[in-house]
């Protein structure tokens, strides 16, 4: 099951279109659970149960195969966790972020959700659920958790020391 956990209301339509679109075109069949605290329009898209609320969501983050979010505290914990994440930006500063993160293969980056191609975004997310995209979500499950390591103190601390050296 893959969690959509995008609580800004255009966005969580947007998703909930393009989930419908995708299993409209044949390209998804699977099931997901729709974070969409303001609840959603449209026609029902078969295989998703739409949410106000996940109780305790880090708690039960590992429960999904995947995850599809923005980028707040929900892709940090899913990098740490070991959830493939697929990542949309709700600000230039988010996208920047999913960017740097997509380029060592973190996560895929969607681009800026509210304002992203629907195709590219459609096109992006089909390979991603497809039988070849089951190598790239085990990709970033590595490559996501190897940037979360603990030791990012300990190499602030040792560049600070490294600068005051100098």
């Amino acid at each position: 099951e893959m969690g959509v956990l995008l609580r800004e209301v255009d966005s969580a339509q947007k998703a909930y279109d393009l989930l419908g679109r995708l299993v409209k075109e044949g390209r998804w069949s699977g099931s997901c659970t729709l974070l969409a605290p303001q609840g959603v329009t449209g026609p029902a898209v078969p295989g998703c149960t739409v949410v106000p609320q996940v109780p305790e969501l880090t708690r039960r983050l590992p429960e999904f195969d995947a995850i599809w979010c923005s980028a707040g505290m929900t892709l940090a914990e899913a990098l740490c966790l070991g959830v493939p994440a697929a990542a949309w930006g709700q600000n230039a500063r988010q996208t920047s972020i999913i960017g740097d993160l997509a380029q060592v293969n973190a996560c895929v980056s969607l681009g800026d959700g509210p304002e992203a191609d629907p195709d590219v975004v459609v096109e992006a997310l089909a390979h991603w659920f497809s039988a070849e995209g089951q190598e790239t979500r085990q990709e970033q499950v590595r490559d996501g958790m190897a940037l979360v390591d603990g030791m990012g103190a300990s190499r602030v601390a040792q560049e600070l020391w490294s600068l005051a050296g100098a």
